[in-house]
């Protein structure tokens, strides 16, 4: 059971996450991306409150969880699957609440990614052209981008942030019971 310190600390990180997830998502819906100020105070917001906190260990962790969530999903971004707003938004989880919360909300992110993607598709009408399209470039098209800007324009891309903080809340409220 937490402590009540503990509570208020968890509360203070989730008002925090919330600015930064909330600035994300509104600038993904409205020009898909993230810009690098939201991620970077995040970052720095995360590291100030483990420094708080923990003193240089949580700051050490800090870092590590920074560097290694980003080395970690950097071959989706790789492969295009993801953007690198998205990976370094949720780099920011990781350092604010470290690698299991991350792997957690991770995990979620990635089904309800899924889920939205299937349903933009059925609703585009492009669910067998799309899936036609993933398994030619799997079985034989890897060295190109899956997704192109200037072949596949706008119309495939799904602002993921207001996803991930879909997943974050949830990961975050299970944890609260």
């Amino acid at each position: 059971m937490a402590t009540p310190k503990s509570k208020e600390v968890r509360k203070i990180d989730c008002v925090a996450m919330t600015l930064i997830l909330t600035a994300s998502s509104v600038s993904d819906l409205r020009e898909y991306r993230i810009p690098n100020i939201w991620i970077l105070l995040g970052w720095l917001t995360g590291l100030v409150f483990r420094l708080h906190r923990e003193g240089a260990d949580g700051l050490l962790q800090g870092i590590i969880c920074l560097a290694g969530s980003i080395i970690l999903l950097w071959p989706l971004f790789r492969l295009h699957a993801v953007g690198a707003g998205d990976i370094k938004l949720l780099s920011v989880v990781a350092v604010f609440y470290g690698m299991a919360f991350w792997v957690r909300t991770g995990i979620l992110f990635v089904f309800l990614a899924g889920i939205v993607s299937m349903v933009q598709m059925i609703c585009k009408k492009n669910l067998k052209e799309r899936f036609v399209y993933c398994i030619r470039y799997f079985l034989y098209d890897r060295k190109s981008r899956y997704y192109h800007s200037l072949r596949d324009g706008k119309d495939m891309v799904i602002p993921m942030a207001p996803v991930l903080a879909v997943a974050y809340y949830l990961v975050y409220c299970l944890e609260q019971f």
